[in-house]
């Protein structure tokens, strides 16, 4: 799921760094993830939208692409109306997140 060496390069190679930025996703998408859910439950539009940004472009740093496609296809469908779906690819999106976490967690063992 990571693309290590692009991170890596991202980050000038420099650990703490890395750690900083992986520490920081990891405090910051919890929180979106229960507005994007508010946002599912109440049909908002316009906060689905700004959350799923937000946390699309957070992931698209570590080049999380299931993460990215699972965001994207939340907020595509919300935009669309179909909350019925939305909630399926919600799902999907915490799943994704899930496995996220782990391996940036992992990352950020391997690189201190």
């Amino acid at each position: 799921m990571l693309d290590k060496p692009l991170i890596w390069q991202r980050v000038g190679n420099k650990p703490l760094l890395l750690q900083k930025i992986i520490q920081q996703f990891l405090d910051f998408y919890p929180g979106q993830v229960r507005v994007i859910e508010e946002a599912v439950v109440n049909h908002d539009e316009e906060t689905l939208h700004r959350a799923s940004h937000r946390l699309r472009g957070a992931a698209a740093n570590f080049e999380a692409e299931a993460v990215v496609q699972s965001v994207a296809a939340v907020e595509s469908l919300g935009r669309q109306g179909d909350w019925e779906t939305v909630l399926t690819k919600f799902e999907e999106l915490t799943i994704n997140l899930a496995e996220l976490r782990e391996e940036l967690v992992a990352f950020s063992s391997e690189a201190g």
